[in-house]
């Protein structure tokens, strides 16, 4: 009987040490997933910024080049409506739109 408890020890302790070996290795692959989502992620963020700014300093560029311009009310009238542009094709699937 005490060589039975001392297998039953034995197999409780091989069986716990592989349930926290299992535990133990998915914490380590969660924290380095998440360590790669987080770049991932934080890389997203800084393109999308350094998209944002582009896009701004574009438009700072267009408005500036508008103010310039000696028509400046005619183009933002165009820029508000576009369907006012000279030459403007209003059905584009008819070859003989806009002519």
């Amino acid at each position: 009987m005490f060589s039975s408890i001392k297998i039953g020890l034995l197999l409780a302790t091989v069986v716990g040490g592989w349930f926290l070996y299992g535990w133990g290795s998915q914490i380590v692959t969660n924290y380095g997933v998440m360590a790669a989502k987080i770049e991932r992620l934080q890389r997203d963020a800084a393109l999308r910024e350094t998209r944002l700014a582009s896009r701004q300093t574009m438009l700072e560029r267009r408005d500036a080049a508008i103010d310039a311009s000696k028509c400046k009310v005619q183009i933002r009238a165009w820029i508000k409506d576009p369907d006012t542009l000279p030459g403007f094709r209003k059905d584009p699937f008819n070859p003989n739109a806009g002519n």
